[in-house]
């Protein structure tokens, strides 16, 4: 963890949340809680995209991170996509992540994974899939946060 936490923080910065403010916008895990937010981007013209997530600890310091390109046609399935990658992502970083929230702001998405509740077909694949990562996951909560903050 600490060369993890050395290749992405230098030694004369100050946690993120000191100098940018940034717990006006994040929201900080409550401690000892690591929080991954998720993102996405795509094209409007063809199905190319990416996703990307930050892992950040209580204090808003940057312990990891990971970016992917994507092909998606729908916004809600690249937001599906990047949740599978994230999700993946979280079980290789298994031993250094105890509790982890993983933040989305796309409330389709969020609504799906935590209510098993219906979505559409174009995305029921993925969801289905990011269950079972999730069933073996216990320590991992999916949450719905204001794209502001994300």
């Amino acid at each position: 963890m600490l060369e993890l936490h050395n290749r992405w923080n230098s030694d004369n910065k100050k946690p993120l949340g000191q100098d940018l403010n940034l717990y006006d916008k994040w929201k900080p895990p409550k401690n000892p809680a690591l929080k991954l937010n998720i993102n996405e981007l795509i094209c409007t013209t063809n199905v190319n995209g990416a996703v990307a997530g930050v892992l950040r600890d209580y204090k808003g310091i940057l312990l990891d991170g990971f970016a992917e390109k994507i092909q998606a046609w729908l916004p809600l399935e690249a937001e599906a996509k990047a949740l599978l990658i994230g999700l993946k992502f979280l079980e290789k970083k298994k031993e250094m992540c105890g509790s982890v929230i993983l933040d989305s702001d796309c409330c389709t998405l969020t609504k799906a994974v935590n209510s098993h509740g219906d979505c559409c077909w174009e995305v029921e694949k993925l969801i289905n899939e990011a269950h079972i990562h999730l069933a073996q996951m216990l320590a991992v909560s999916v949450e719905q946060c204001d794209r502001r903050t994300n």
